[in-house]
């Protein structure tokens, strides 16, 4: 009985490594058809039927005015397009972590030794150089999922304006 105690502890050692291991499936978001970008009370701002193309029959240049104003006024749509900026960046970001980080050093000293020390002027330079890349291998799937994380949020954005 003594004997089957340590393959006992290896199975769960096993079991429990493998059940650590699981990578979440692949999330897939629901493809709508989309006719293109529309911002909601923008009008005639972004070329699309709004709040003010109705008020245009009225051919009343004051009217036209006050409605161009209020819609380049409009805090909500600066703060969705605002997101919707921050949200591609966020995007782009993530795009990075999927290829290596290479990073570059360099650098100069010059130091000068006053003569009281030594009994003579001594001037050094000193040179440096550095070169450091690394690449984190996605086994487990977080950069992906990260990835996947800014696209739905670009995606949300997105809707946000529609």
């Amino acid at each position: 009985m003594n004997s089957l105690k340590p393959n006992v502890a290896v199975a769960l050692f096993v079991a429990a490594t493998l059940a650590a291991c699981a990578v979440v499936p692949t999330t897939r978001s629901l493809k709508q058809p989309r006719p293109g970008l529309r911002i909601r009370g923008a009008g005639r701002v972004h070329g699309r039927a709004g709040p003010g193309a109705v008020l245009e029959q009225f051919n009343d240049e004051t009217l036209d005015k006050l409605v161009d104003d209020a819609l380049n006024a409009n805090h909500d749509l600066r703060i969705a397009v605002g997101r919707l900026a921050e949200a591609r960046a966020a995007r782009h970001q993530s795009l990075y972590d999927l290829g290596p980080t290479v990073t570059a050093s360099g650098g100069h000293t010059t130091e000068k030794i006053p003569t009281v020390q030594s009994g003579f002027p001594i001037t050094t330079s000193f040179y440096d150089a550095g070169f450091d890349a690394t690449w984190e291998l996605d086994l487990f799937g977080r950069v992906r999922r990260g990835v996947e994380a800014s696209r739905a949020d670009l995606s949300r954005s997105r809707g946000e304006l529609a």
